[in-house]
């Protein structure tokens, strides 16, 4: 339907409901002493607001079933955290070749089983003493939300946790993270942290990886060569067809070839020019402070008026007579003041959009028992989830009925011709036991 038929039913739709309420004997009675204008304009908003919900009341219910929706994506994402984290401490056992599977071939399997985390048959089915604990987890201050966009290779991806936990000072440590779920369970589950395991797998697989890569390299740099002199021999041949008569400019041709002499000497110096600045842009990039970074990518605007940029200039900039006369005038005040005020404007923002009475929680600050009352409808509304999810996922376990894969696998390049190629470089068997 287009914009002027859509205009033109909300008109007549309008009209439509305006008519009636004009004419409903219980408005004419109603309304029988009051001024006739004011209530034509009563009538005719009413008219408008019935047109606007009758257009956008679908959408209304929609999003009321989204958010009844959220807390059930919430509690089945619970139920999958608990499985990765399974799948990764068995993955930290594999590379360190504690344990074998004949179904695992490579690290990179593990990335593949994450993504169907709840039809993985590789680790056990999840028991009752883990939703309870996984209740406590959520109960905890160290619970954090996990958006569900989050890529699902990333529960397993094994080298970006490595590097955030061992090196968190490295630019690239900032783009990934160990999930608080994981350390909790390190924690108070398994009592190790199993990324501690030395990764000897790894370290192999690489080995072949890195044959493979320099022996392509080494291919790819005989074919330019090849090209080269293939387009060479092609050029002096055409010379020397060329006749006396059609070779006016002997001169100039000769220092044409002299160029591409020395171009191709150019394009050796290149080459290595090129991998040393490499060197050079990865050892920078390496030493740059992420702090700096963010600074950079998130610039505080100063003004006078940012109370929190305000108060910190004039405790670390001014001297002491001057903080106390701050402090004394109620700058210090309007700053704490401030941040109340934000703490309040987002715990009632939240509460609001409930739609529902909750018992306040006590506490003796307002703000922290509005905080409290949130977090406790927010952990009932999940725990009510998980049960029935929970419910579900036994019934399946139970009658051998798997849950629907992924709608679309994420996409990789799989390293696994890398390693059997490394493996016949290195005169060994093209497989993976190793």
């Amino acid at each position: 339907m287009g914009e002027a038929e859509k205009a033109e039913k909300k008109a007549l739709l309008y009209q439509q409901f305006y008519d009636e309420l004009r004419n409903d004997p219980r408005i004419i009675a109603h309304y029988k002493d009051a001024d006739p204008v004011t209530v034509d304009e009563v009538l005719q908003e009413h008219a408008r607001e019935k047109v606007y919900l009758l257009e956008n009341g679908p959408q209304f219910v929609e999003s009321c079933e989204q958010k009844d929706l959220k807390y059930s994506e919430i509690a089945m994402a619970c139920l999958k955290e608990i499985q990765q984290k399974k799948l990764f401490n068995l993955q930290c056992q594999w590379r360190a070749e504690l344990v074998t599977d004949p179904r695992i071939e490579s690290t990179e399997d593990f990335e593949d089983m994450g993504e169907d985390i709840l039809n993985c048959k590789l680790i056990s089915p999840i028991e009752r003493d883990e939703i309870d604990l996984y209740y406590q987890y959520m109960q905890s201050d160290d619970y954090t939300y996990v958006p569900t966009y989050i890529p699902t290779k990333m529960w397993q991806f094994y080298e970006g946790m490595k590097l955030s936990e061992t090196n968190p000072d490295n630019l690239l440590s900032m783009l990934y993270f160990y999930p608080p779920w994981y350390r909790y369970h390190d924690t108070y589950a398994t009592a190790s942290n199993f990324m501690l395991l030395p990764d000897i797998r790894g370290e192999k697989e690489q080995y072949y990886i890195d044959l493979a890569i320099a022996h392509q390299q080494e291919n790819a740099k005989e074919d330019t060569n090849t090209t080269q002199e293939t387009t060479a021999t092609s050029a002096n041949n055409s010379q020397d067809s060329i006749s006396p008569e059609q070779d006016e400019h002997p001169e100039e041709e000769d220092e044409e070839y002299e160029y591409d002499d020395e171009e191709e000497e150019d394009e050796e110096e290149y080459d290595e020019e090129d991998d040393d600045e490499a060197d050079t842009v990865e050892a920078l990039f390496e030493s740059i402070d992420p702090n700096m970074v963010y600074e950079r990518l998130f610039p505080n605007k100063l003004s006078v008026l940012n109370l929190t940029l305000l108060s910190q200039f004039v405790s670390q900039c001014e001297d002491i007579d001057v903080q106390l006369e701050y402090k004394k005038a109620g700058g210090e005040k309007r700053w704490n003041d401030t941040k109340l005020y934000k703490e309040a404007y987002d715990i009632t923002s939240k509460l609001s959009e409930i739609g529902e009475v909750l018992p306040v929680q006590p506490h003796r600050n307002w703000i922290e028992a509005l905080k409290n009352t949130f977090y406790n409808y927010e952990f009932q509304k999940m725990k009510d989830n998980i049960n029935p999810i929970y419910e579900q996922y036994l019934f399946y376990q139970n009658n051998g009925i798997s849950f629907a894969p992924p709608q679309e696998k994420e996409s990789t390049s799989s390293e696994k011709p890398l390693i059997l190629l490394g493996r016949k470089l290195a005169g060994e068997p093209e497989d993976f036991d190793f």
